[in-house]
């Protein structure tokens, strides 16, 4: 019942609240007041708790569940109209929720005083109780930071008033704490085994404390980084830290993410590197102040005063030596469809939603990015260090290491543009690699070496000489051809996926490649591209490609993966329409593929509608052509308006499978396909 309750008031704290219930607003209100008086006449008046009643702490818990509810769904608004209905009432909450707020933080300090003293460890005086309310409190305060906070409420005369500005103080004064509490407990050793379980658990209970904190923060300054004008050096001195530390393997490995995700939220916004009188991204902003430039020259300050060189170069050489290396490759052979899921940089793009958490790996590639688009000159001669020792070979022990490098190289040409020349040649450097893969067998590293070949090479299509892209095709084709990794395999696809839509022009119409675009009307790098295209027999790249396809799809279950696999088939397919229409058949009358005709998963049932869209198109007078699209489709409504049914009809004749829904119905359907 409890349970169902919350979903309702979920959906009332979405669509509803404040403006149609201000008797929710005066419940949570009071609810708020009753709460610290009932705590202050436990304990005298006194504004420091020194005692809770079980059936108070109860009480308190129960209250505080209620009304994160309905915070969080705050917090989840993001348009302005949204946002503002919130503003009105949102002043009462913070004063009254911080009020609370600070008697569980005075009480807090008093019990972890005398619980690490400097005397030792006294773990009779811990209140779990009293830290775990204490740490609801810390939640809701930050949440509603986050959705109270309008930029456009920042003047000289408010900036020392600002409750959200002097919130963000308070918690990084916690966190400061917090820091010390956890260098406190690494550095205690005793022989007694109860205060050693207590020191791990508290060890793990600060550090939990801490991720949330963090990613809290995270998420304010994200949403609007001018939160941070009064603190960004502090914030980000303190990020760094827990960044440092979290390298120890005592320390959970996920702290090491979210501190990352902190500095690269700091690094991914131009709020503190904007030109003068650029205006700044504040998604909170709604009226500009007279003084608003103050306080972003007062953030762009803060930023570039702590990204000194020193600061730079030792970011990125942790980032690229520890955190960017590979962590599956013990997946490779084991479940290749998982090493995918976890390492591929292109996969993560494509599925990052704001309610997913972002892989480690992307962070990491993506902070190593920023560092090289904010600090060109100081991360250059890092660069080169790294590419000379490959050049040397020196790092031929340490695959892992070897990848990473790769890896960040292969950010290079995109942060330097074509004047970054001076720091890499893409074609020479791609032909060191091919040595190197002609060296390295079968290996591991071959292995490792051929993924990141094909990867660059898709990557650096822009900047190559256009005369080298058939070469390079032909090898990513004699990899796919020759390899049985599922792993290469699945990234030759890619790899082709990505050149033949870059051949097509695709690119071009992005914003990025206007650099290389002509200036005259008739775009000859088009028509260079065009010409290229011609050379490729689609006929015999099709025959390489598709016992490939079908293995990697016999494989694979996750529905990107097959719909990624399936449109790079589409592509194939539709550049087939100068060919015969039996290689086509060939193809799709294979028995593998009936299993995909029945997939419920929303993706591969688009991805199948529309190769079926692009064969009709692509040879409208094959009637055999036509009953199999007609199959698919079919197939398509039959599993869309009966569950019950598991697979598809697959005998040759593609017989449709409709036969199984009801007579008229069946007909309903047909004429609705036709």
């Amino acid at each position: 019942m409890e349970k169902q309750a919350k979903e309702i008031l979920k959906e009332v704290a979405w669509h509803e609240f404040p403006q149609h219930w201000e008797t929710l607003v005066e419940y949570l209100l009071h609810g708020l007041g009753m709460a610290k008086s009932r705590v202050l006449a436990e304990n005298s008046g006194k504004e420091v708790i020194d005692t809770l009643t079980p059936a108070l702490k109860l009480q308190l818990q129960k209250f505080l569940s209620i009304y994160k509810v309905v915070i969080k769904q705050q917090t989840k608004k993001r348009r302005a109209m949204e946002r503002s209905a919130f503003y009105g009432v949102s002043k009462a909450f913070m004063a009254e929720t911080k009020a609370l707020a600070d008697l569980f933080d005075s009480a807090l300090q008093k019990m972890l005083a005398v619980t690490f003293t400097a005397s030792g460890i006294i773990a009779s005086n811990f209140d779990q109780d009293l830290i775990t309310i204490g740490h609801e409190m810390d939640k809701l305060m930050l949440m509603l930071v986050l959705c109270s906070f309008n930029s456009s409420e920042l003047t000289v005369r408010s900036e020392q008033d600002c409750i959200e500005l002097i919130v963000v103080q308070k918690y990084l004064d916690k966190l400061n704490y917090y820091l010390m509490l956890i260098k406190q407990i690494c550095n205690c050793s005793t022989p007694d085994q109860y205060i050693a379980n207590f020191l791990q658990s508290t060890f793990k209970l600060f550090c939990t404390f801490v991720k949330q904190i963090l990613n809290k923060m995270s998420e304010i300054q994200m949403f609007d980084p001018l939160i941070m004008c009064n603190s960004l050096d502090r914030y980000l001195g303190i990020t760094m830290e827990f960044l440092s530390m979290s390298m120890q393997p005592i320390f959970p490995e996920n702290l090491q993410h979210i501190s990352l995700l902190c500095i690269y939220s700091v690094l991914g916004t131009n709020a503190y590197t904007k030109i003068e009188g650029a205006p700044v991204k504040s998604r909170s902003l709604t009226n500009t102040p007279h003084n608003f430039d103050s306080f972003t020259l007062k953030a762009k300050a803060a930023f570039k005063a702590f990204f000194t060189p020193p600061i730079v170069t030792g970011l990125f050489n942790l980032i690229v030596t520890k955190l960017l290396p590979l962590k599956s490759l013990s997946l490779w052979t084991s479940d290749p469809e998982a090493f995918i899921e976890q390492e591929d940089e292109a996969l993560f793009a494509c599925n990052a939603r704001a309610d997913k958490e972002v892989p480690a790996s992307y962070v990491a590639y993506k902070s190593v990015e920023q560092l090289l688009l904010k600090f060109p000159e100081v991360c250059a001669e890092q660069a080169k260090s790294y590419i000379n020792n490959l050049v040397e070979g020196k790092l031929q022990g340490d695959v892992l290491l070897q990848d990473a490098i790769y890896n960040t190289i292969e950010m290079l040409p995109k942060a330097y543009g074509m004047g970054g020349v001076e720091v890499i040649r893409p074609e020479s450097f791609l032909g060191l690699l091919e040595q190197q893969i002609g060296s390295a067998g079968a290996s591991i590293q071959g292995h490792l070496l051929k993924r990141r070949y094909i990867i660059l090479v898709t990557k650096w299509l822009e900047f190559i000489n256009k005369d080298r892209i058939l070469g390079y095709l032909g090898n990513i084709v004699r990899i796919m051809c020759e390899t049985d990794q599922l792993i290469l395999k699945y990234h030759c696809c890619m790899g082709l996926r990505k050149i033949l839509s870059f051949l097509e022009g695709e690119s071009l119409n992005k914003r990025r490649y206007n650099r290389i675009r002509s200036a005259t009307p008739g775009e000859p790098l088009l028509e260079e591209l065009k010409k290229i295209e011609a050379q490729i027999n689609y006929s015999e790249l099709l025959s390489s490609s598709i016992k490939v396809i079908v293995d990697v799809l016999d494989s694979f279950t996750s529905p990107t993966l097959v719909w990624t696999l399936i449109n790079f088939l589409t592509l194939l397919l539709e550049k087939c329409e100068h060919h015969s229409s039996e290689k086509v058949l060939e193809v799709l009358e294979c028995s593998r593929f009936a299993g995909l005709f029945a997939n419920r998963d929303e993706l591969v049932q688009q991805a199948l509608m529309d190769m079926s869209q692009a064969l009709v198109f692509s040879f409208p007078s094959s009637a055999q052509i036509a009953k199999l699209c007609f199959h698919i489709v079919s197939t398509q409504l039959a599993v869309a308006f009966h569950p019950t049914i598991e697979k598809p009809c697959s005998d040759c004749e593609f017989e449709s499978v409709a036969v199984h829904i009801e007579e008229d119905e069946y007909k309903c359907r047909e004429y609705d396909v036709v």
